[in-house]
């Protein structure tokens, strides 16, 4: 992983994480656990959500916070403000 898709998001004062990974990740202990502690260590211990996005590019969000998952599921992909992430 030299780098990722994903966004720093502020709602009402509250910060949460959102990455973009490939389907499949997020059933994956191992892998989902990879990208957490990822985000862990570039963003701090903040919530986060792990989406993928099916072929018609329709995305699902995945996290611990079903509160997260929910808000993310009815908010355009587009107002996310999605980066590139460089990991050294």
């Amino acid at each position: 992983m030299n780098f990722f898709d994903g966004a720093l998001v502020e709602h009402q004062g509250a910060q949460f994480g959102v990455i973009a990974v490939r389907p499949g990740v997020p059933q994956n202990p191992t892998e989902s656990a990879a990208w957490f502690n990822l985000a862990l260590q570039i963003w701090g211990p903040i919530p986060l959500a792990l989406m993928t996005q099916d072929a018609r590019g329709v995305p699902t969000y995945y996290s611990d916070d079903s509160t997260l998952a929910q808000f993310l599921s009815n908010i355009p992909m587009e107002a996310i403000p999605w980066q590139r992430w460089t990991v050294s």
